[in-house]
């Protein structure tokens, strides 16, 4: 019975070893080899297809941008695939074209000044590549996004009017896309000229608006489209995708600033509107294309994408009305194990073994062996192939900045403690006196409103106080203060970091009640009350958290108040021959407050 089990047992562990036995792993060392990929391929039915993507993670942009050229390499080898598409608007693939096709300097040199290394490397590896291809099979690039980084479409727009006339109506068109060429939006980040951004001003004063000159642009374009043809020749559907990128891409940018879920949508119809396009300049040619791996998705199940179903652009070429494209769009997936924040349970889902334990390596996976249960939730059921990367992030997790402000509100109320360990010298007095101390620890309360503009400023204001405490004896101790400061807000909405300096003027009054036998003017209930006051300064560094929820938020503050006064009592003056008493203290505060938010 036991040889039974372990023969059971054995054979077992055998089938999940050689389970995943149809893979390969990517060879760097040489990008234009790409045996490794054509013997993992040979056997398969990817002579099929006509569109192949991959799907990136762009934080891994250095192992990213190698991958892509072996496939790239591969697919115009052994496939005929000689159209890339790229993620980025048509001004980019027009750049990426004068560089790869026409070995064009000047071009270059812009790029490389603008582009990630990386991104910038594989351009040079195609204009390599190219040199050593007829022309008829020299690769050709293609941006089909919206123009997310309108400043690109301002250098290719500028390369390209040079043909149109400058005299009659086409010449206003020239005129002010040379402007634009030479005024600060020529290098302007996509808020400076999608959302009014400018600084200089005209004649009247008001800040130049680069939107303001490209709807004059566009309005000229749209009517005069007979004589831009006759004056661009076979430039002018290039000129055209970019003028239209610039209306969709100003578009998508105020969708996705102001949360509207159109925004992904809008990316995607302008991406197969493009594609589409290119199918008919180039009779439905093959094409190959690595995108954010929210670009493949299917639905709403691929996490870090959207939080609702949407088609993507690999989904929806399948779905063209000529149907030529239908059944022949291949995507494969990547998946980075040092991601752990959605990849990491992918990957476990897919059963690897110990072979794949191994640092810095890029594996190319037929998922076979899982007979159909594919566990790459929100892609397609069919999905054949995924590459698995055990390489670090090296590059960027690609950011855009919209420039959105979010402000907060807050008004609330907050108890904490201040620990007085400067009290010694009074407490000492006291000693002498023969009465009771004063505890070091003391509750304090606060009422405030805080303002922040996140991740830009933030004010404070509050009322602070602390309630009469006792010595045991004829002694109480109490303050109260104004509080003003600045803070930076770091987090979103609803989470805040903020580091600030406070500054807090206010008074500690010290009260000693004394026996009536020789009655004060005024009593306090029957007995004599002097009143010692001590005015205080305070510097107050402090950090806080703040966790906002709908209509409330919850807060935790720590500082150390330094006390710049002269730290003297007084009474009718100041009492030069008693020990000085400094408030110099930590202290921490735990509350709540009504937050109203607002954003611009």
């Amino acid at each position: 019975m036991k040889k039974k089990c372990f023969l059971l047992f054995f054979l077992y562990s055998q089938i999940g070893l050689f389970a995943q036995d149809k893979f390969t792993t990517l060879n760097f060392e040489e990008l234009k080899n790409y045996d490794e990929i054509d013997g993992f391929f040979n056997d398969s039915l990817i002579k099929d297809y006509a569109v192949f993507f991959t799907g990136e993670n762009h934080a891994y942009a250095d192992v990213n941008a190698e991958t892509e050229f072996k496939m790239l390499v591969y697919l115009h080898e052994k496939h005929k695939v000689n159209h890339f598409l790229f993620e980025q608007g048509p001004a980019i693939g027009y750049i990426i074209n004068k560089i790869t096709l026409e070995n064009n300097l000047d071009f270059g040199f812009y790029l490389k000044d603008r582009f990630y290394e990386a991104y910038f490397k594989l351009v040079k590896n195609i204009t390599k590549y190219n040199e050593s291809q007829p022309d008829s099979l020299k690769i050709i690039t293609h941006g089909i996004d919206v123009e997310r980084f309108p400043a690109y479409a301002i250098f290719a727009l500028n390369q390209i009017v040079d043909s149109i006339s400058t005299v009659g109506e086409t010449g206003r068109i020239y005129e002010s896309i040379k402007a634009l060429g030479t005024s600060e939006f020529k290098d302007g980040m996509p808020d400076d000229i999608y959302n009014s951004g400018g600084t200089r001003f005209n004649l009247n004063g008001n800040v130049i608006d680069a939107w303001s000159t490209f709807n004059t642009i566009i309005y000229d374009v749209n009517r005069l489209t007979d004589s831009l043809k006759i004056e661009l020749g076979e430039e002018y559907p290039i000129f055209k995708d970019i003028i239209e990128s610039l209306e969709e891409g100003h578009q998508w940018y105020h969708e996705e600033r102001n949360g509207d879920l159109t925004g992904p949508i809008t990316r995607e119809r302008f991406m197969i509107g493009q594609f589409d396009k290119l199918t008919k300049r180039y009779d439905q040619p093959k094409f190959y294309g690595q995108f954010g791996r929210c670009h493949l998705h299917s639905n709403k199940k691929a996490k870090r994408c959207y939080s609702y179903d949407m088609a993507s652009i690999a989904k929806r070429i399948g779905e063209l009305q000529d149907g030529f494209y239908k059944d022949k769009v291949l995507t494969i997936p990547m998946l980075y194990k040092s991601y752990n924040s959605y990849d990491k349970s992918m990957i476990e889902s897919l059963g690897l073994d110990y072979r794949f334990d191994l640092k810095n390596k890029m594996y190319l996976i037929d998922i076979d062996y899982l007979k159909g249960n594919n566990p790459l939730v929100g892609f397609s059921n069919t999905i054949q192939y995924v590459f698995v990367n055990t390489y670090n992030p090296s590059g960027f997790e690609e950011e855009y900045d919209f420039n959105v402000h979010l402000e907060e509100v807050h008004v609330g109320a907050a108890v904490g403690v201040r620990y007085l360990n400067k009290l010694n010298g009074l407490n000492f007095e006291l000693v002498n006196a023969g009465v009771g101390t004063f505890a070091t620890s003391n509750t304090i309360y606060s009422i405030g409103l805080n303002y922040y503009d996140l991740n830009a400023t933030g004010m404070h204001l509050s009322y602070d106080f602390m309630p009469a405490i006792s010595n045991g004896d004829r002694f109480t101790l109490s303050a109260k203060s104004f509080t003003f400061g600045n803070s930076y807000p770091m987090g979103n909405e609803f989470f805040l970091f903020t580091a600030g300096l406070k500054y807090t003027y206010g008074m500690y009054y010290l009260l000693e009640t004394t026996s009536n036998l020789s009655p004060n003017l005024i009593q306090s209930d029957a007995q004599n009350v002097t009143v010692y006051k001590n005015d205080v300064f305070l510097l107050d560094p402090n950090v806080e958290i703040r966790f906002t929820l709908p209509l409330i938020s919850i807060n935790a503050r720590a500082g150390y108040s330094f006390d710049v006064s002269g730290k003297y009592w007084k009474l009718d003056g100041k009492m030069r021959d008693f020990t000085k008493t400094s408030f110099t203290s930590p202290y921490f505060m735990i509350g709540a407050s009504l937050n109203f938010k607002s954003k611009y």
